[in-house]
Order: structure tokens, then C-alpha cells, then sequence
């Protein structure tokens, strides 16, 4: 299990052992990264400190609200349910899901970050906690950015991820796919 902190940047710490999570991502609520709320998701950047700036993949999920019987407006029974529906005819209560314009669930209504968006990366990218006074990476908005403190609860590795607004000369995906 991997549990995150948020915080402005921050004093260094004492290093601790790295986190040996290849495969796992870090997921953050818009609403835990409070700061970006309102930012386009392309301008949302992220590094990790490994003796100088190394830009890493982050992407952003859009989720909204969705009646699901706005999108699937036809009842239709699943095997296994002795001729029950796969959910109940009628109104639904919406639930939070990821947002497609290519899908039946349709774009976000709002294009930005907001509270119930997602932001990702890789526990595997985290590097060491930056220097006090350290300068922000080149291509960021200065002083936007925030430190994502990652810990294996389970094997006792931390890391620590910096997002920062991109003055729109980086994109999110540091150049290469996840």
C-alpha cells in the first residue's frame, strides 16, 4: 500500500530507502492538489530530485458525475443474475466516473483540473527529497510547486514527487509514454 502527503515545498529531510514499487501508480485527487485547481491539465508537470531536475510522466483524469442511465438508457440483463438487470431501470444516483468525450459517459463539463479530477504518476519515477533553496526546474511557473511525499507502507520506502505548473513549454509527459 502507498500513502501520499502533499505540502508547498518544503525543508529537505533525511533520506530514507527508496521505494521499490515498479508498477504501481500514485493517485491524487484534484482536490488534494488544491494549488493546480483551475490549471489546463497540459500544464501540469512533474519532476523528481535525483541530484538535479528530471522531468517525469503525469497525466490527468477527468471524472464528472454521470447518471449511468444517461449513458446506457436501456436496461440489459448480465449473465449469471437469473434474468436480472445489470443495474435497476429508472433513475439512478450519479456516480463520480471517468469522463470521454469518446464515450456514452461524454467530455467533463469543465476542460480544467477541478476537485473530483485525478492526478497520476508512477510511484517507480519518485526520487529524493530536493535541497532547501533549491531552484524551480527550468519551463515551470515559478513557485508553484508542491512536494508528493510517497511512502510503501508495507516495505518502508518514501520518495517524493514535485508538481508544478508549466509555463507551457513542457508537456506532462516528459517526452515519453508511461
Amino acid at each position: 500500500m502507498l500513502s501520499c502527503a502533499l505540502s508547498a515545498l518544503l525543508p529537505a529531510v533525511a533520506p530514507a530507502a527508496p521505494l521499490d514499487r515498479p508498477d504501481d501508480p500514485v493517485v491524487l485527487t484534484g482536490a488534494a492538489t488544491a494549488a493546480f485547481v483551475g490549471t489546463a491539465p497540459g500544464r501540469l508537470v512533474a519532476f523528481r530530485w535525483n541530484g538535479a531536475w528530471q522531468q517525469v510522466p503525469v497525466q490527468v483524469d477527468e471524472r464528472k458525475l454521470v447518471n449511468l442511465r444517461a449513458a446506457y438508457p436501456t436496461p440489459f440483463s448480465c449473465s449469471g443474475t437469473s434474468g436480472g438487470y445489470c443495474y435497476a431501470p429508472g433513475n439512478m444516483t450519479p456516480r463520480l466516473r471517468y469522463a470521454d468525450a469518446g464515450t456514452l459517459v461524454g467530455a467533463d463539463p469543465d476542460p480544467l483540473l477541478d476537485a473530483d479530477d485525478e492526478v497520476v504518476f508512477m510511484a517507480k519515477d519518485a526520487g529524493t527529497v530536493a535541497p532547501e533553496g533549491t531552484p524551480d526546474p527550468p519551463g515551470v511557473v515559478a513557485r508553484t510547486g508542491m512536494r508528493a511525499a510517497v511512502a510503501d507502507t508495507l516495505a518502508g520506502g518514501t520518495g517524493s514527487v514535485y508538481l508544478f505548473a508549466s509555463d507551457g513549454t513542457l508537456a506532462p509527459g516528459a517526452a515519453r509514454s508511461t
